[in-house]
């Protein structure tokens, strides 16, 4: 779907059934996908249908430029919000995997690709856990403590000596 039609359908869908009728055969397989990908424990059916639901309660939508970027985006962020609701745990090995993925993942920036080049560069695997989770994922040093059962002062030393390590090579 292009961005032109997206954006149409999407100013659409709180007047026309068919338009959130054509986003919806459109992206909910691919988030299903995308989200089963990314993030393996949460449910992606829940997460495509929440995501739905908040369509339909926006009020007022700007033009977008990459839709399938922005709906994983808002996929994402629901699926983190759940995670950290339900208390799911992320394990290093997973999160490092999903970062190893996320080159193919639609949408991601240059300089995001070269800094999780920079990740191997980290020696602890818990440290490039937290560092991704904190600058890629947006969560805080409380919550990256709760989804990885971490201590919260662990989790501050290793972000601390994990940034240290990386500006060696910057």
């Amino acid at each position: 779907m292009n961005k032109r039609e997206f954006n149409k359908l999407l100013n659409r869908i709180r007047t026309d059934e068919s338009a959130l009728m054509a986003l919806y055969r459109y992206y909910y397989p691919r988030i299903i996908l995308h989200i089963d990908r990314v993030y393996p424990k949460i449910n992606s059916e829940d997460v495509a249908q929440e995501y739905f639901l908040n369509l339909l309660k926006m009020q007022n939508t700007t033009y977008i430029e990459n839709p399938t970027s922005w709906v994983y985006r808002a996929c994402e962020n629901i699926a983190k919000r759940v995670a950290v609701k339900t208390k799911n745990v992320f394990s290093a090995s997973d999160t490092i995997e999903y970062i190893s993925v996320a080159a193919d993942i639609e949408g991601r920036s240059i300089d995001k690709l070269h800094a999780i080049g920079l990740l191997d560069k980290v020696d602890d695997e818990t440290a490039r856990l937290i560092i991704y989770l904190h600058y890629w994922e947006g969560y805080n040093f409380r919550e990256i403590s709760e989804l990885t059962n971490i201590n919260h002062s662990t989790v501050r030393q290793k972000h601390s000596k994990a940034i240290k390590s990386l500006k060696k090579f910057l």
